[in-house]
């Protein structure tokens, strides 16, 4: 129990800095945090017409394994498309759908491979997720049912979490202002499923009784400083307690960074930490840096499901840089992970540089 004593004691240190708490997510890949939107508009503003939002975009990859081979050289493409159709004024129903295949962790087809790894061009689609999104803001209560996100939009990200390319089926219900202004609390039960099954319609989306995941999220203010989310998982018997605690500096003049965030992920069943890692962003104009360290010391089955490019073991270095192209509504994107581990690690680092665009 000792490491879980440090964790507290850190979180608690944190939650003392005197700076203004802002609930920002801490990945530059996020999208708008759309389930906020909907319970502050969707009362008030009724849409009649169907709503179709999507992104696409390209990336270089380039990786080396711990003995220094090449293990990825190959340019690949992403195609995200949704389908929002109002049902009443506060329900709506979703499609998502996007490239990656049958992978429950694949969000990207291979364009063109340099290497003997077997990669070729492909263009495999799935329609990953279909769900009824309700919201009443009146109330401050919102839910999923169907084939949902893994993640709400409004909860915070951390390395650890389970890759968002993913799917539950199943539901989750949300409660708003339930004891505060900024208290959020959900409820996420159901089929985290990693069978290769992309589309939603091949899965048994409402098979509630055989269900291996459930998920309680307390997301909040430790005060008017510092912003937490605390998250409960039971992964098919397994379970943890993933946490995140971010400090945010931007109201210091001059300084240096805008915000600090540490996270842990800590396993109950071993009474151990599995993970952690801590980091700092800095968001210049239209440039966003991110700089962080993580332990990944995950053994289970919970390790198979964490996000890409920070999933393989041991401890990393990370950096990731984000801007602009130029005048136009594109951004570009470059991210980097090298194994300061050689004992454990299995890729030696990463590279990879994007463009992105919406529409």
């Amino acid at each position: 129990m000792g490491n879980l004593v440090k964790c507290l004691l850190l979180s608690l240190i944190l939650g003392a800095l005197s700076f203004t708490a802002n609930a920002s997510v801490t990945d530059f890949d996020q999208e708008t945090v759309e389930v906020i939107e909907f319970l502050e508009k969707r009362s008030l503003e009724k849409k009649e017409s169907i709503e179709f939002k999507g992104s696409y975009g390209i990336r270089y990859r380039y990786q080396n394994n711990e003995e220094d081979e090449n293990t990825h050289n190959r340019f690949q493409h992403q195609l995200k498309l949704k389908m929002l159709v109002p049902l009443t004024q506060k329900a709506r129903l979703v499609f998502e759908g996007q490239t990656g295949g049958d992978r429950f962790g694949n969000g990207w087809n291979n364009s063109i491979a340099f290497n003997e790894d077997d990669s070729s061009g492909e263009f495999d689609f799935r329609v990953r997720r279909a769900y009824v999104d309700y919201a009443n803001a009146e109330y401050g209560i919102y839910a999923q049912v169907g084939a949902i996100p893994v993640y709400a939009a409004s909860s915070l990200r951390s390395a650890l979490q389970i890759d968002r390319d993913g799917w539950i089926d199943g539901l989750r219900v949300g409660f708003s202002s339930l004891f505060d202004e900024t208290t959020r609390i959900q409820i996420t039960y159901g089929n985290l499923s990693r069978e290769e099954k992309g589309n939603f319609f091949q899965r048994d989306v409402f098979g509630f009784g055989d269900y291996d995941y459930v998920q309680i999220e307390v997301q909040g203010s430790i005060s008017d400083n510092v912003a937490y989310q605390v998250q409960w998982e039971d992964v098919n018997g397994a379970k943890y307690i993933d946490s995140i605690v971010e400090a945010n500096l931007s109201q210091i003049k001059n300084a240096a960074i805008d915000s600090i965030y540490f996270e842990a992920l800590y396993s109950l069943d071993q009474s151990e930490i599995s993970g952690y890692g801590f980091g700092v962003t800095k968001k210049d104009g239209k440039k966003k840096y991110k700089l962080g360290f993580l332990d990944n010391d995950l053994q289970d089955e919970r390790g198979d499901y964490i996000d890409g490019f920070l999933s393989p073991r041991g401890k990393h270095l990370y950096f990731s840089f984000e801007n602009q192209l130029f005048d136009t509504d594109l951004k570009w994107s470059t991210r980097i992970r090298k194994c300061i581990d050689s004992d454990q690690c299995i890729d030696a680092y990463r590279f990879e540089t994007a463009i992105k665009g919406k529409f």
